[in-house]
């Protein structure tokens, strides 16, 4: 995760989001700083699909040069 929130700031990005499931591991993202924007109850049947945004401040860094 790291890595990948790494590289969206290298490449200027304003944030990330991701979307997990009640059964994964909701409370790894929340402990990383992401919040909670959305989610559909009941799918799959018994569990609910959550999905998460962290932005950055600033709107990330400088967007990366072309390769």
């Amino acid at each position: 995760m790291a890595l990948a929130e790494a590289e969206a700031r290298r490449l200027g990005l304003g944030g990330i989001w991701l979307d997990t499931w009640t059964f994964q591991a909701p409370a790894f993202y929340e402990r990383l700083g992401l919040t909670e924007c959305g989610r559909i109850t009941d799918d799959p049947p018994g569990h609910d699909r959550i999905f998460y945004v962290k932005r950055f401040q600033g709107g990330g860094a400088e967007p990366a040069p072309p390769p």
